[in-house]
């Protein structure tokens, strides 16, 4: 072989790193492409054939069977051809159980819905989880043959996601109790245009216990009694959608269609769009929301809402973002939602161009409110208005919420360029307020593409073709960036906007050995809003000062490693309230630590040089788990006054590095852990002192600790180094151990002279409790053990 040969074949192999992937993660790849995208990579080798053989995740598009003419003949020989694959698929698929199928294609023949409904009951399983039918009339379709969605679809245990789609799709109630609807494990419900009675959906809907998103498009009658759901508690996000020929959007026939409405248990929706025509509708969906986060009231509301007297608006403490379409810039109606929203942080007003009117009616004309809405005084950060209109009150409404508007951070308009100097020019409350401005003329104009070579036009070509990876949707993305290093992750902000965004969105951000100042970290941090692991490992410069806070809401595991012999002059604050596990390694303490809310903590290791700080962690963390506390710990919290030291009700498991066997430091901590079952002693045996300060001597304890008595199962002591209190230790766990099931102790067999036997010998209370030695070899350059008080 030639050496170029011979380099090129390296070449390939090192770019084809996908294939050194366990076929669990391949799997998992092919899963989030169609099916016959997936199918393509059985050329590359045996090894891909068997894993599509394996695909337990399938999706069907009748327009990836076209070929490119858009003809009659040819949508209809697409349709056959998509239902010949797909039949050879089920027919042939025996293992392992299918967990996703979707099914995107139009209908014509008798036969074709009969098809359909076979595939529906091929794929039911009790492994079944995503169930996506989007099934429209073809033009040469049957307008009165519907696909019967079975009834056991709404009996599958296993089902998360059911989606339906079109107008020839329906169901109808259960023929007998037996197959009824049941659906524990569905959380998300997509009905649109889909023929049904209200009756079957609200019947539906009764049986989905867990049931967290729902989507309905009605397309069906309403019996007289009117409209009356009872949603699941369960539910979070609600989209609810009534869509009438345009006469029917003025409001009068969707009264009479919907004569009454009777809505429950929404008080747990936190996201929810709402676009119908009804004033009542729209207000007893409201009153019910009442912890709801995230609103958008469409066209339809504009028609009604604003004319309701601002005393039946109730009001949304819990709202933080709020979205109105509206036809004209109605001043007042936007003012009393202000109003009734007194945690708003963001503002999104969409002007409906196809219904716009330049100016609301005479009697809506703009009033100075008599108060200024608590959001706009303390909350509200962002107002966004797209497709703006020039109108009557415009200016006094920028001018009004420019001057109170005491933390707003960003007003952008779409607007004509026109308009952009004269309200750039309004004075600001808000030092950091930007207004920014995209003009509504680019959005229409189309730019005039240059005049490209042949060579040029087909290297363009061959880049789009080599970049496949810009397909994939978001959040495909971003799993693949999360198992980068975070810097790795960031170089591919210079692709385009695209890739900077994901990066904003990264979830997970790990930062090591980059010190840089703690400003410069605070303002990189800030950029991530949705930030679930932030791992800190020597950040932070030597005798730095100023303030480092941690405050995500979203956080879910922070990590902070400082190695610095050094005292930190930093304030640390953390306030995370989603916390649930967190590690604090910094072996010269902190100026000081302010924490708060981490009573969601279940998991902490913490080894902090000083025992304020350590104290102040402890606090707070109540609801604890496991906990574990590093040697500088027991360089400071041994000689804090036990009173000090909070009770840890919930602690299952704790474990302990010490330098010498301080019976009690341990003894102090088990009796503020009632419930532990797992005690854990590490001793480090690089600096081990081998008998405690003579203050430090054992004493026998008042009063048993309540774990020893009834919950405390197993004792783990790691790299064991022989003391003098420890024969009395022992003795007394194992007497008072009374549901003691095993203690493990390492130790060194060369040193032992005899103490396995000797520990062997004394009483056990618990007759299960086993005693359980191994051994540890001494490393050939180990330090010799220090004498009490001699120190490091």
């Amino acid at each position: 072989m030639g050496v170029t040969e011979h380099r090129s074949k390296e070449t390939l192999i090192a770019m084809d790193r996908i294939s050194d992937l366990p076929d669990s993660i391949l799997l998992h790849i092919l899963s989030f492409l169609p099916t016959k995208t997936a199918f393509f990579t059985t050329v590359l080798s045996r090894r891909w054939t068997h894993l599509c053989h394996d695909l337990q995740h399938f999706d069907f598009n009748q327009i990836q069977f076209h070929n490119g003419n858009q003809t009659c003949s040819d949508f209809s020989s697409s349709r056959k051809r998509l239902f010949a694959i797909v039949n050879w698929f089920l027919s042939r698929h025996k293992a392992p159980p299918i967990r996703t199928f979707r099914l995107t294609c139009d209908l014509a023949l008798f036969d074709e819905y009969t098809t359909v409904e076979w595939f529906i009951r091929k794929v039911l399983g009790p492994n079944l989880q995503e169930l996506n039918l989007n099934l429209q009339l073809s033009i040469f379709g049957l307008p009165d043959r519907k696909v019967v969605i079975p009834n056991s679809v709404f009996s599958c245990a296993s089902l998360v996601t059911l989606r339906l789609n079109g107008g020839n799709v329906t169901f109808l109630s259960p023929s007998s109790s037996s197959c009824g609807y049941r659906l524990p494990s569905l959380k998300t419900l997509e009905m649109h245009n889909v023929k049904a009675s209200i009756d079957d959906v609200a019947e539906l809907l009764s049986h989905c216990t867990a049931l967290e998103t729902l989507i309905l498009d009605l397309n069906c009658q309403v019996s007289e009694v009117g409209l009356r759901i009872h949603f699941p508690l369960s539910l979070k996000k609600l989209n609810f959608r009534s869509d009438f020929d345009p006469l029917r959007r003025i409001g009068i026939e969707c009264r009479q269609q919907f004569p009454s409405i009777c809505v429950s248990n929404l008080h747990n929706v936190e996201e929810a769009i709402i676009n119908v025509t009804s004033r009542g509708f729209v207000l007893k969906f409201i009153v019910e929301f009442r912890w709801l986060r995230s609103l958008v009231l469409g066209n339809l509301v504009f028609t009604c809402l604003p004319q309701a007297p601002p005393d039946l608006i109730p009001e949304l403490t819990s709202l933080r973002r709020l979205e109105l379409a509206v036809g004209c810039f109605d001043t007042r109606y936007i003012m009393n939602m202000l109003e009734k929203s007194p945690m708003l942080k963001v503002l999104v007003i969409v002007f409906i161009t196809d219904f716009v009117n330049k100016d609301p009616h005479p009697s809506r004309r703009w009033e100075h409110p008599v108060k200024v809405p608590t959001c706009l005084a303390s909350h509200l950060k962002v107002i966004k208005i797209k497709g703006y209109f020039e109108s009557r009150d415009d200016r006094d409404f920028f001018a009004y919420v420019l001057q109170h508007g005491l933390v707003l951070e960003s007003l952008d308009i779409q607007v004509d360029r026109a308009r952009a100097k004269e309200l750039s020019l309004l004075p600001r409350s808000s030092k950091a307020c930007q207004i920014n401005f995209c003009w509504n003329q680019e959005r229409t104009e189309k730019r005039e593409l240059p005049h490209w070579g042949v060579t040029e036009h087909r290297s363009k070509e061959t880049l789009i073709a080599m970049d496949r990876i810009s397909n994939l949707p978001d959040c495909i993305l971003l799993h693949i960036l999360s198992f980068l290093p975070t810097k790795t992750a960031f170089s591919t902000t210079v692709l385009s906007r695209r890739w900077t965004r994901l990066c904003h969105d990264l979830q997970h951000f790990e930062f090591k050995f980059n010190q840089i100042p703690v400003g410069n970290l605070e303002e990189l941090l800030s950029h991530f809003t949705a930030l679930e692991t932030l791992v800190l490992d020597s950040v932070c410069r030597s005798g730095e000062e100023g303030q480092l806070s941690i405050c995500f809401p979203s956080l879910k595991s922070f990590h902070f490693k400082s190695y610095l012999r050094e005292v930190l002059r930093l304030l640390l604050v953390i306030d995370t309230p989603s916390l649930k596990r967190l590690a604090i390694q910094a072996v010269s303490g902190f100026r000081e630590i302010r924490v708060r809310n981490l009573h969601n903590v279940e998991e902490a290791s913490i080894d902090i040089y000083k025992q304020s700080s350590v104290l102040e962690f402890l606090v707070e963390l109540c609801r604890i788990r496991i906990l574990e506390l590093g040697l500088s710990v027991f360089d400071c919290l041994p000689e804090a006054p036990p009173h000090r030291i909070p009770e840890f009700n919930c602690l299952q498991r704790l474990e302990l590095t010490v330098r010498t066997f301080d019976t009690r430091y341990i003894m102090n901590m088990l009796q503020k852990c009632p419930m532990l079952k797992l005690l854990a002693i590490v001793f480090n045996r690089q600096y081990v002192i081998l008998d405690p300060h003579p203050s430090r001597k054992w004493e026998l304890p008042g009063k048993v600790p309540t774990c020893l008595a009834s919950h405390l199962q197993v004792i783990t002591i790691k790299r064991y180094v022989k003391s003098r209190d420890d024969r009395d230790f022992f003795a007394y766990v194992l007497q008072h151990g009374l549901v003691l099931e095993s203690l493990d102790i390492q130790v060194d067999r060369a040193k032992a002279e005899g103490f396995p036997e000797e520990l062997s010998l004394l009483p056990r209370s618990s007759k299960t409790c086993q005693i359980n030695f191994s051994w540890l070899y001494d490393y050939v350059n180990e330090r010799k053990p220090e004498k009490a008080g001699t120190g490091k």
